[in-house]
């Protein structure tokens, strides 16, 4: 069984139980196709947490205001925008995962 198959089961999956217990059940199952799902998500989850660390630390830290405003995009791209104050970072991380 492929992931096509799980694609349309998603939308009631998600609806059952907590993340974790969901997290446990995937764990569980001898089904190729939705560990790889889990990697993915995990891996997308983990590269997604470390470009908004990066970018807040480059916001945030000492430098040349230049540099940092080259290296941000100026303050125009989208992770500049949600790392304003109005924001909450677990927000943020689910925002800039599900793009």
């Amino acid at each position: 069984m492929g992931v096509s198959l799980m694609i349309p089961l998603l939308p009631f999956f998600t609806k059952l139980g907590s993340p974790l217990s969901r997290r446990k059940v995937v764990d569980c199952l001898p089904w190729r196709a939705a560990h790889h799902v889990s990697r993915v998500v995990d891996d997308m989850n983990h590269a997604t947490f470390q470009i908004y660390q990066h970018k807040k630390n480059l916001l945030e830290g000492p430098g040349e205001v230049e540099d940092t405003s080259r290296s941000v995009g100026d303050g125009l791209d989208l992770i500049t925008q949600l790392c304003k104050p109005s924001f909450h970072t677990d927000d943020i991380i689910t925002h800039l995962a599900t793009q």
